[in-house]
């Protein structure tokens, strides 16, 4: 995959309780859908890459 093919985003969420999850995932925009949706274990079809990180209200 060429850099220009290669999407990255970034995201962030906080629960009311404090909790937080931050992630990053990638995909090749010249094949992937205009939504995309996984489910289920294995491998994934549109994501080319997915980390996720959860923290606690204390860090």
């Amino acid at each position: 995959m060429t850099p220009a093919e290669a999407v990255t985003r970034d995201f962030q969420w906080t629960g009311s309780t404090g909790y937080s999850v931050k992630g990053t995932f990638s995909y090749d925009e010249t094949t992937a859908t205009k939504i995309i949706s996984e489910k289920g274990a294995g491998q994934t079809n549109n994501l080319k890459s997915l980390t996720v990180t959860f923290y606690t209200p204390s860090g």
